[in-house]
């Protein structure tokens, strides 16, 4: 269906716009919730036209609808609404999700301690928190080192994590980068384990 196409599409452009606005007194939540409100009245007002212009029923001389019509038109309307809703939300997270992973490098020590990283994302922009997946082989019991680079290639942060992990253990391990580091910059990390 185009609706929840359009809907996700709208509100993954408005979150990126908005994104990008300036420190004005409204929250970048607050600006994000109102476009995506005007978004959604746009969209219900299709998903409403759309479903009376296909509804076979209703008083054909006149164009009006009568109360039966109308509250099978409400149903209609309340279905595609939700499906869609449901959809395009479902979509804007995914894209989200893609959005937040981050390239993971892992140098020879990885590989040393018997342990491998299978992926990274960001988990938190406000506490500069990065989350990576550990796999060990054997068991584990030291730091994980990250540096975090720019697209520039430019080291940007690091941040260091004790791990303990048990034979052919697995687990997400957080690494808090400081404050002043824009996580939004950060297209790689690079690790490297040490006992």
């Amino acid at each position: 269906m185009e609706y929840g196409k359009t809907f996700a599409g709208v509100a993954l452009a408005v979150t990126l716009v908005a994104g990008c606005g300036g420190d004005d007194d409204k929250s970048l939540a607050q600006k994000t919730g109102e476009t995506l409100g005007a978004a959604t009245l746009d969209f219900t007002k299709g998903v409403a036209e759309s479903v009376m212009k296909n509804d076979k029923e209703g008083d054909k001389e006149t164009e009006k609808t009568t109360p039966a019509q109308e509250e099978r038109l409400s149903t209609k309307v309340g279905t595609v609404m939700g499906g869609g809703v449901i959809n395009a939300l479902g979509t804007a997270l995914k894209t989200m999700e893609d959005e937040l992973r981050v390239t993971v490098e892992a140098d020879d020590s990885l590989k040393a301690n018997n342990l491998t990283v299978e992926q990274g994302k960001e988990k938190d922009a406000v506490l500069s928190l990065f989350t990576v997946y550990v796999v060990s082989e054997k068991k584990f019991k030291g730091n994980l080192l990250a540096k975090a680079f720019d697209n520039a290639g430019r080291e940007v942060g690091r941040a260091k994590s004790a791990v303990d992990l048990d034979d052919d253990g697995a687990n997400w391990v957080d690494l808090e980068f400081p404050k002043q580091m824009s996580t939004s910059a950060v297209v790689k990390l690079q690790l490297s384990a040490k006992k």
